[in-house]
């Protein structure tokens, strides 16, 4: 063999702030299936800090704790007493990040994308962008925030590998979608083709609007292994692929 091959496991899920199918807030639930999963990044959506609904418990210090990752949080709204917003836990040394709101079209909730930049075992660096869309039938609002994570792009240094990830709350072919593939890959297609890969409901899986994309990766870095694990923890499913980086 010439080469070695350098194992990612990145997992995304909106993990609607603890509470799962049985109307709960479990955090630990949420923990175990992070665990599982054996992910060295994980991108929340739908996290808490400190909020009346989550009686004040700040829910990512607690899934920190219960993981042993690190956590990064971009605050998009105050809410309840306290914020609401993405996240990102993490294994790996994360050396930058930053909280970018989008600029929106019309009121509504403040939508954003936090960024990392996290150094891999072998010392390179992989950004990755963590964005939760609009949930509106109209997708002006969703294309908008599209745009804006084009433009956000074009600094990105050609050859290094960008993944998007989040709920995007559209479906493959609609419009949303078709503009985010006009410059990113859909990881899930490239591993698994046209499977399903259901994210939503968690009771009822029968859309996938959870999604991981890649921007100007090199062929040497690509994914390799892609599945959406089963759990009633949350109202959508976490979604894990597996990048390989060949040295």
């Amino acid at each position: 063999m010439c080469c070695a091959a350098e194992e990612l496991h990145i997992l995304n899920y909106n993990i609607h702030h603890g509470r799962g199918m049985d109307d709960q807030i479990n955090l630990p639930r949420i923990a175990e299936v992070i665990l599982e999963t054996q992910a060295h990044v994980v991108a929340l959506q739908e996290v808490d800090r400190r909020t009346e609904r989550n009686h004040g418990v700040d829910t990512l210090h607690e899934l920190s704790r219960l993981t042993g990752m690190a956590y990064i949080f971009g605050s998009n709204i105050p809410y309840q007493g306290g914020e609401y917003g993405n996240a990102f836990l993490s294994r790996l040394p994360v050396t930058a990040w930053k909280n970018h709101h989008f600029r929106m079209l019309r009121e509504g909730e403040q939508r954003g994308v936090l960024e990392i930049v996290v150094r891999t075992p072998d010392g390179r660096s992989l950004k990755l962008w963590n964005t939760h869309l609009d949930y509106r039938p109209d997708p002006e609002e969703r294309l908008f925030c599209i745009q804006q994570l084009d433009e956000l792009a074009v600094d990105h240094p050609p050859g290094h590998p960008l993944i998007i990830m989040g709920d995007f709350n559209t479906l493959p072919g609609r419009e949303t979608y078709v503009a985010a593939t006009r410059l990113w890959s859909d990881a899930w297609v490239v591993v698994r083709g046209q499977d399903p890969g259901f994210t939503f409901s968690s009771t009822d899986p029968n859309r996938r609007i959870d999604f991981q994309f890649i921007h100007q990766a090199p062929d040497s870095f690509k994914p390799v292994a892609a599945r959406v694990p089963s759990t009633l923890a949350s109202d959508h499913l976490p979604l894990l692929l597996t990048y390989e980086w060949v040295k």
